[in-house]
């Protein structure tokens, strides 16, 4: 994988410069604003993953054949409610901060790299827990379960190869990044 990032190549020779245009701590905002408005967008997702919660239960409680059990409507909060826990302290202070120098957006980067290691390991958790639970409801029926728990597997085996690499590439990155400057 290249860990060179070609737009960020300017500001590379800036740093080298040793000085920061007024120009590019425009750009640093910009870019802080982007960062924003796709956490911002991924709150909406989140948020419409609520709503489904929420119109499911309804449905469940409206007509008890379809409703798998307690256990299983339970589970399903107790699920929704550490992830979102989780999700809400993960973002804390990313909402708000904003960046005058070169250095001081290198080191927010390197700690966003960082919470999103935190994001795969945590989801490697949650899937976990999510399949005991799946097994406790439906382990009785073993081709559903096995099917489900064959997919998830690969699903996140997928998307956090995917995710970890591109995350560890940028925290390589900025903390040679922040190397380089300090000497």
């Amino acid at each position: 994988m290249n860990t060179t990032a070609p737009e960020w190549e300017h500001y590379v020779e800036a740093w080298e410069a040793d000085e920061l245009p007024e120009s590019e701590a425009g750009t640093l905002s910009a870019a802080l604003r982007r960062r924003r408005l796709g956490t911002f967008a991924v709150v909406l997702g989140e948020g419409a993953l609520t709503a489904a919660l929420m119109a499911l239960t309804w449905s469940w409680s409206r007509d008890p054949e379809s409703f798998p059990g307690a256990w299983a409507l339970i589970g399903t909060w107790v699920v929704w409610l550490v992830a979102t826990v989780f999700a809400w302290w993960n973002r804390r202070g990313q909402w708000v901060v904003d960046v005058a120098t070169l250095e001081a957006f290198a080191e927010l980067s390197l700690e966003r790299s960082a919470r999103k290691i935190r994001v795969v390991w945590f989801s490697w958790g949650l899937t976990v827990v999510q399949l005991a639970l799946l097994w406790a409801i439906v382990g009785h029926v073993q081709t559903l379960f096995w099917t489900v728990a064959a997919s998830t597997v690969g699903i996140m085996s997928a998307w956090s190869w995917w995710y970890y690499r591109r995350a560890a590439a940028e925290r390589d990155y900025f903390s040679s990044l922040l190397e380089e400057s300090k000497s």
